[in-house]
């Protein structure tokens, strides 16, 4: 496993005690099964020409010599264990699906306008599925960092997240995947599903007045019309930009995938919704990760999935990586600003996915 080592650059110490890797720090660590931690320097010189893409936490193979036993000099360097795909199920009618990133409501209020709007938008458009990622009670919103909200924060999911979804019974499916920045519910990643709010009481009364409306884990894999899709709202992307090394090869003809798309790939390489470790910490307190490490096989990827789905603060995005589909669609508000959801028209077949699929992002 990749670790940060001491940065002999900058004369000992972390990079500026972030955890970032750079080509100095660079360390292997082989946990043991008594539980005592192995390490050895890698050196990187033999790969200076290639491209580098590593992270703490990520799982390597190695070909390199040792030759005193207190530096690996690195040959070859092996990063890709993706998982095969589940055989794909003829979709006979195809599928539509909209995928939108809270929050659901400005930073400067709790009107929920936008997600009224999009709403409305869901029903002319009749999806198949409709997909939101939370935040849906954001910690960050002006109002409740402030303290100035004397309504319980359950009920203002109840009022203004769920009641309003049910005018979507009929119309579509409704999946909601939580946040760690949900206020209302357990910030821990991985993140159980949404409690049933104080209306219903329990999840039986839930499904049965909310027979459309599935609460799932974050993350989740789940199937729909034979397609697997994996479902994140853990910022791993923005995680991985702050803390990874990057460096594309000398002799690169042509343009680089964006960052975003080269940082999802580790997601399907490492089998994991979230490869990091340890954990994002931010200075401000703000969209760390909050692992529970006890949990992280919930975390895991069974297999590759046919369709992931991530929430990200990054522009949105759409890429075919080792077979799977990866759609991004940004956040529904950005600040007191509109931003964009994803529609995506998957049309029936067994074809590879991304050629018989259509994905519109469109602003709010």
């Amino acid at each position: 496993m990749i670790c940060c080592g001491e940065d002999e650059e900058r004369g000992g110490g972390n990079d500026m005690g972030s955890g970032r890797l750079t080509e100095t720090n660079v360390v292997l660590s082989s946990a043991a099964e008594d539980g005592r931690n192995y390490c050895v320097k890698l050196d990187l010189i033999e790969l200076a020409g290639e491209s580098l893409e590593l992270f703490p936490g990520q799982v390597v193979a190695i070909e390199g010599l040792n030759p005193y036993g207190s530096r690996v000099i690195v040959k070859k360097l092996f990063t890709d264990a993706s998982l095969p795909q589940p055989a794909a199920i003829k979709e006979e009618a195809g599928l539509k699906l909209v995928q939108a990133i809270g929050p659901f409501s400005i930073g400067s209020d709790l009107s929920y306008d936008p997600l009224g709007d999009l709403i409305t938008s869901v029903k002319v458009q009749k999806p198949d599925v409709l997909v939101l990622f939370g935040p849906f009670v954001d910690c960050q919103n002006h109002l409740i960092k402030s303290g100035s909200v004397a309504t319980p924060f359950a009920s203002i999911f109840d009022q203004k997240v769920v009641t309003p979804l049910q005018d979507l019974e009929g119309v579509c499916e409704v999946i909601l995947v939580p946040s760690l920045r949900d206020v209302h519910h357990l910030s821990i990643f991985p993140q159980p599903a949404l409690e049933p709010f104080e209306a219903t009481q329990s999840r039986s009364r839930f499904a049965e007045r909310y027979p459309h409306i599935r609460c799932v884990p974050n993350p989740s894999i789940v199937s729909v019309n034979g397609l697997s899709i994996g479902l994140g709202s853990n910022d791993i992307l923005w995680h991985l930009s702050t803390l990874a090394l990057s460096r594309p090869a000398k002799n690169t003809s042509g343009p680089l995938p964006p960052k975003p798309v080269r940082l999802a790939s580790h997601v399907l390489q490492q089998r994991s919704f979230y490869p990091l470790y340890p954990g994002f910490v931010s200075k401000t307190k703000s969209g760390e990760s909050q692992l529970s490490y006890k949990h992280m096989d919930f975390a895991s990827l069974p297999h590759s999935p046919h369709l992931l789905l991530l929430a990200s603060t990054h522009l949105a995005f759409t890429k075919e990586l080792n077979g799977t589909l990866v759609v991004n669609s940004s956040r529904l508000i950005r600040g007191d600003s509109s931003g964009s959801y994803s529609v995506l028209h998957i049309h029936a077949g067994t074809e590879n996915l991304a050629s018989r699929t259509r994905v519109d992002t469109l602003k709010l």
